[in-house]
């Protein structure tokens, strides 16, 4: 039941999520107890479902209280702990709190590189959301080299995954507030075209990035005098 309240999320059937998600959050408080570690998976997978509706309000003290749980419970560098942390550093980037977001993004990635590797799936997506927050503050060298190391990985282990062209696309955006032109556009044509043919595979909440990738290739247009093309990008997205 909890596994598939999480496919309804990815598809973006919120309603239909958050009634599964609810109702198997109480089942396990009344079998399993409060702090059981699948009582608190499921706390944080609704408090994840409602920051992907925008509802930060009710987001925010639901997993902060879970992570808070799981520090005491699991144990502050548990991988259960550190990914409620990324979660959470995460909802703290969409809500605009980027100095606390970076801040447990800083403390979660040097934990999860000592505790789970370099090249773990949790590892890399740290990275590329830490990449994220930085390009998003326009610190496009700090952004450089997060994303750097991060695409290095996902080549290694996941090289045809969407995350993969996502970060790709990232390092090309922070290539190009660098004034790197040349270096940038090929990194943003081939991200985007990547994540658009694995577009199936990004869940509801992510898929803002692939417009995202497709707004940095108009950007560096523009950027580099070339109107013409600026203007058939536009007409590209638009077609989405």
């Amino acid at each position: 039941m909890n596994n598939l309240g999480v496919v309804y999320r990815a598809e973006g059937k919120w309603t239909q999520a958050e009634t599964l998600l609810t109702r198997v959050l109480e089942t396990k408080r009344r079998v399993l107890g409060e702090e059981h570690p699948e009582t608190l998976i499921s706390m944080l997978n609704l408090a994840v479902l409602y920051g992907d509706k925008r509802e930060y309000s009710k987001a925010e003290p639901r997993m902060a209280e879970a992570v808070n749980r799981e520090s005491r419970t699991l144990g502050p560098e548990h991988p259960n702990t550190l990914a409620g942390k990324s979660s959470l550093a995460s909802l703290y980037a969409n809500e605009g709190k980027y100095s606390a977001a970076e801040t447990l993004f800083t403390s979660v990635l040097q934990a999860q590189v000592r505790v789970l590797g370099e090249m773990h799936p949790f590892t890399l997506d740290s990275r590329l959301r830490l990449g994220r927050l930085q390009l998003r503050e326009q610190r496009y060298r700090d952004a450089d080299a997060m994303l750097q190391a991060a695409l290095r990985g996902y080549q290694k282990v996941m090289p045809e995954s969407w995350e993969r062209y996502d970060c790709q696309s990232m390092l090309g955006a922070s290539l190009a507030g660098q004034k790197h032109y040349a270096e940038a556009e090929p990194l943003l044509l081939s991200g985007y075209q990547g994540m658009v043919e694995r577009a199936g595979t990004i869940p509801f909440g992510e898929r803002p990035a692939v417009q995202e990738a497709g707004q940095s290739i108009v950007q560096l247009y523009e950027s580099r005098a070339k109107p013409e093309k600026a203007a058939e990008w536009r007409q590209t997205l638009k077609a989405k």
